[in-house]
């Protein structure tokens, strides 16, 4: 669906993947799905915009199990997750990028933690329960 090979539908190859599956709704309901989607904000929908929109909100016992597992990260119990409590579980030496050498300890360590911080994180080197 995406013709321009960008890795993301604009509006109009969003309509037409649309169109393709027998979907077609009203200029004004497409511009509400894009604005629904498009969490950055740049006009288009990358495919984890796309999923994350589609997720179901958490249930109780699934809320629970994540809180138990920021508690379990946030080794420092500051409320936060920061490189340090990373660098405690997240073995860097099986890393590609580090092996290949391309990126440092560091770089692997704060990539991994912002992957975590979300599309709506700020990637500031800590991950909230709020990002969480």
């Amino acid at each position: 669906m995406d013709n321009n090979g960008n890795k993301k539908l604009d509006q109009e190859e969003f309509t037409e993947a649309l169109a393709t599956f027998g979907i077609f709704p009203k200029v004004i309901e497409i511009q509400a799905l894009m604005k629904y989607y498009d969490v950055d904000g740049d006009g288009n929908i990358t495919y984890e915009e796309f999923i994350r929109g589609l997720r179901d909100p958490l249930t109780e016992r699934r809320k629970n199990m994540v809180e138990k597992a920021f508690a379990l990260i946030d080794r420092s119990n500051n409320g936060a997750i920061s490189v340090e409590d990373i660098d405690a579980i997240y073995d860097v030496s099986k890393n590609q990028d580090f092996i290949d050498g391309t990126k440092t300890r560091e770089e692997v360590l704060m990539g991994f933690l912002n992957s975590f911080d979300g599309m709506r994180g700020n990637n500031d080197g800590t991950i909230t329960r709020q990002e969480w």
